[in-house]
């Protein structure tokens, strides 16, 4: 019995041995690669390039390593479409595994809107590697569709014939040349602008203007804005609530003043208020002031009107007033403030008024009237007669003067402020033509003369051609005094050679004192400071563009040049 306990304990001990090895060789044994968890990225994006999503291995909780447990690769992985990958198990692992990924447009990203106007707006975002083109959708929210906008090649596109005053949302989906497309993008909201009003002004008084504009689409109100040039900046005057309140009154304004609108319609939604484009900027001005101050002098056919000038007036209208019809004549306007009236009758009352404009964009807004004036030409004499051609500052004289056996035949033309002279002399039997003349426009002097065959030929400077009586003021000479350049004149009666007549005088450069006389229609003596030029006839006559004048003035044969 003892050798069969031995003997059993022995064999125990042999099957427990046995059975050890026979785990540790079932501990040993490899483990197929299928048997394991695998994670890895299904989807991903097209890049031009091979795409390799990782791949990660794990058993009973152990995180196999790659290249050690196992080997990737990877075919059909760069084109769109579906990627594979083939896992292979190493050492402890046995076998393969196959697995798949799709591969795909990416979606459109950073989607912006911006130039947003009343029915268009730009969107813009970011390219997608391997997009040819794409499409741009609204998104109903409510019918959870999509609406083809617009199909464009490049990442930002115009998205047209919207709706003004509307909320749209947008989305952008990418393709690529054989067709294959991106997951739609993220949805953005666009608000389109509402219409843009059309503005009017319109003048009222010297205080107020009108506002009147157009009713815009998609309106809930208006924006009334002044603008400034000097700063180029836009100020909200008032808002106006209501898509058909439509007009504004300003008041409180200055006269004659030019004043700057635009406006702009607006709506609200989700707590935003959305203003649209503004109109054009219109330009107007208030009534000028009333003119005051409105006075005149005479001649025997002439009236000389001025006033005080209104402040921000453009120009002046002149009137003619009838006491009778009670009616007013539009004579003419003038920039300045002042207006000569010729053709009139000696001795005859005519009644006058002025009114100041403003004109603003070619439009043009009228003050009121003057008190009418009433004025009474000159009784007809040759002072005056002469006077009113001497300020017509149209005219040509022609004359003769004869002393110490030389003659001089002498003609000066006088052109609004441009005078031309031509003199011809003959002096013992040699001959000279002398001709100047001042040109305005380049404010210089010209003396062309010819003598026995010779020529000679000067300018001047200004100051030069001024000193030298070559501007138009001075070259007017014997027929041409300074009395429109507002020089003192001074008229009264006189006595020579116990005949009476009528005499004028004015104050020359340096002071001289010239004076003018005349007995009935002729003119019969120059005086200045004492020295005399007597007038011994006449032989011919002058001739003005624009106004009556004595039939008698022309060629003289002066008796004494003794200045």
């Amino acid at each position: 019995m003892k050798t069969s306990k031995k003997l059993l304990a022995f064999l125990l001990a042999v099957i427990m041995t046995i059975g050890v090895f026979a785990v540790a060789a079932s501990a040993a044994a490899a483990v197929k690669i299928s048997a394991c968890t695998f994670t890895y990225s299904k989807e991903a994006y097209y890049t031009g390039k091979a795409i390799t999503p990782s791949v990660k291995l794990a058993y009973q909780n152990k995180t196999l390593k790659k290249g050690t447990d196992y080997t990737v690769s990877y075919s059909d992985n760069v084109k769109i479409g579906t990627g594979k990958i083939v896992v292979t198990g190493k050492g402890s692992y046995t076998g393969t595994k196959k697995l798949s990924f799709k591969i795909e447009l990416a979606a459109p990203k950073n989607i912006k809107a911006s130039e947003i106007k009343a029915t268009s707006a730009k969107l813009s975002w970011s390219k997608v590697t391997g997009a040819s083109k794409y499409a741009v959708f609204s998104y109903n929210a409510s019918t959870k569709k999509y609406a083809k906008l617009t199909t464009v090649k490049t990442n930002s596109a115009i998205v047209s014939s919207l709706s003004a005053a509307k909320a749209y949302k947008l989305c952008v989906r990418a393709y690529n040349k054989d067709g294959k497309y991106s997951a739609v993008s993220g949805i953005i909201t666009v608000n389109t602008l509402p219409g843009t009003p059309k503005l009017t002004v319109s003048t009222v008084s010297t205080t107020e203007l009108k506002l009147s504009w157009t009713k815009a689409a998609g309106a809930a109100g208006y924006k009334v804005y002044s603008y400034s040039d000097s700063t180029k900046k836009f100020t909200v005057v008032k808002s106006v609530s209501g898509a058909s309140n439509l007009k504004l009154s300003k008041t409180g304004l200055k006269a004659g003043t030019t004043y700057a609108f635009a406006v702009a319609a607006y709506y609200k939604t989700g707590g935003n208020t959305i203003i649209g484009a503004k109109s054009a900027i219109v330009y107007a001005g208030t009534k000028p002031a009333k003119v005051t101050g409105l006075k005149a002098s005479s001649g025997s056919k002439t009236v000389s009107l001025s006033w005080t000038s209104v402040s921000g007036a453009t120009g002046y209208n002149i009137y003619s007033y009838n006491a009778s019809s009670k009616t007013y004549t539009k004579l003419g306007s003038s920039s300045a403030n002042s207006y000569s009236i010729n053709g009139l009758k000696p001795g005859t009352t005519y009644r006058y008024a002025v009114e100041a404009y403003k004109t603003v964009s070619g439009k043009k807004s009228v003050g009121a009237k003057s008190a009418v004036l009433a004025v009474t030409t000159q009784t007809s004499n040759e002072f005056y007669d002469f006077r009113d051609m001497i300020n017509s500052r149209k005219f040509t004289v022609n004359y003769k003067m004869t002393a110490d056996g030389t003659t001089v035949t002498a003609k000066t033309v006088v052109s609004g402020k441009i005078a031309a002279s031509t003199m011809k002399t003959t002096l013992e039997g040699v001959s000279a033509t002398m001709k100047t003349w001042y040109d305005g426009n380049k404010k210089t002097g010209i003396v062309r003369a010819k003598m026995m065959g010779l020529g000679f030929y000067d300018t001047f400077g200004e100051k030069e051609a001024i000193e030298n009586a070559l501007d138009a003021d001075t070259m007017v000479n014997l027929f041409a005094p300074k009395i429109a350049a507002g020089e003192t004149v001074k008229t009264g009666k006189a006595t020579i050679d116990s005949k009476a007549c009528n005499y004028y005088s004015f104050k020359a450069e340096g002071g001289t004192v010239v004076t003018y006389y005349f007995n009935n229609s002729k003119l019969i003596r120059i005086s200045a400071s004492g020295e005399n030029i007597i007038i011994t006839g006449y032989s011919a006559s002058a001739s003005s563009s624009d106004i009556s004048k004595p039939s008698t003035l022309g060629y003289v044969q002066m008796k004494d040049m003794l200045f």
